[in-house]
């Protein structure tokens, strides 16, 4: 069953998670993990202008990803902040490529 996502959207919370957070990364993404007390699972997606100038690409890219997470994480993946911020190779991917890469960090993170 998909899992609620919640979001990280104030700059401290980014800041302990750069500073306190694991990093895994891939093709597609790097992945920042840290473990939390919240009885859900925060998430941020991160696709900069680096990766693509026109934002209907970029904002296609971050549905597409928050998607792929909700379907992925589980039940039991309570009390974690994901940070994924997405690498200029983001924009060849098709959407299959996209979720093996994401669940592949998953996976590589144990979450």
């Amino acid at each position: 069953m998909p899992v609620k996502l919640g979001r990280i959207s104030r700059q401290k919370d980014f800041d302990r998670i750069w500073r306190q957070g694991k990093t895994w990364r891939n093709k597609f993404f790097v992945l920042r993990l840290l473990m939390n007390d919240l009885p859900h699972v925060r998430l941020a997606v991160v696709v900069s202008n680096k990766i693509s100038r026109k934002a209907v690409v970029r904002n296609r890219l971050r549905r597409q990803t928050k998607e792929i997470l909700r379907q992925a994480l589980s039940d039991s993946a309570k009390g974690c902040d994901l940070v994924f911020i997405g690498q200029p190779s983001l924009v060849g991917g098709d959407f299959l490529e996209i979720k093996e890469a994401v669940v592949d960090l998953l996976k590589k993170s144990n979450v």
